[in-house]
């Protein structure tokens, strides 16, 4: 069992978490089986280290597609679409915007998800993190509408403080836009919010990029 644990560290610093392996063990017998995702996402540019997070990514967005929840990239999975089309950064994590309308029906789902092998972790009304099988964390913000002199916006609220506010003409309706070559949701006149979140500047990355296809 030491030289298990000793393999598993190998392939965890040595392909960054995107490969796990699957220990079946019996008196003696071993038999290991490595998954590597990275030769599924080779041909689409995406990096060794993003692999797993971005295959949890695409599994997550069928799911809510096919549940017909409508989402959109949020943060700094927005920027990177619309920048650079791939990640910004390590990611961290995964942000996706979410109006306030789903949040009762994507919270039935908890069972199905938990068969998935995913994790919740609730943060009032406005927020919910989800951890899935490998890869980073997947935190869907869930906005809801505020009427203003110029028109709703929509917005979470925590401890008080407004944050992610975004007028509605932003999120009437999804654009594509796209990482790594896949088409993902992402709201409308992105650059607008990108700005007001990272500042004029956004356009310029602030740190070394793993990823750049525009």
């Amino acid at each position: 069992m030491a030289f298990i644990k000793k393999l598993n560290v190998f392939l965890k610093k040595t392909f960054a978490y995107n490969c796990y392996v699957i220990c079946f063990a019996n008196p003696g017998y071993l038999n290991f089986i490595v998954y590597i995702l990275y030769l599924r996402y080779k041909k689409h540019g995406v990096p060794f280290r993003q692999t797993a997070s971005f295959d949890s990514l695409l599994k997550f967005i069928n799911f809510l597609n096919n549940r017909q929840i409508i989402y959109f990239l949020g943060h700094g999975n927005l920027l990177g679409a619309v920048r650079q089309g791939a990640f910004a950064g390590k990611p961290g994590d995964v942000e996706l915007y979410v109006k306030s309308s789903y949040y009762d029906q994507f919270v039935s789902y908890e069972q199905d998800l938990n068969a998935l092998g995913y994790k919740f972790k609730y943060h009032l009304s406005s927020k919910i993190d989800l951890f899935p099988p490998r890869g980073c964390k997947i935190t869907l913000l869930f906005l809801s509408p505020k009427s203003t002199q110029d028109g709703y916006v929509y917005l979470r609220i925590k401890n008080g403080e407004e944050l992610d506010v975004i007028h509605e003409d932003h999120l009437e309706s999804p654009e594509t836009g796209y990482l790594f070559g896949f088409p993902f949701n992402i709201p409308k006149n992105p650059e607008k919010i990108i700005e007001e979140r990272y500042g004029p500047n956004w356009k310029v990355p602030d740190a070394p990029q793993y990823a750049w296809f525009k």
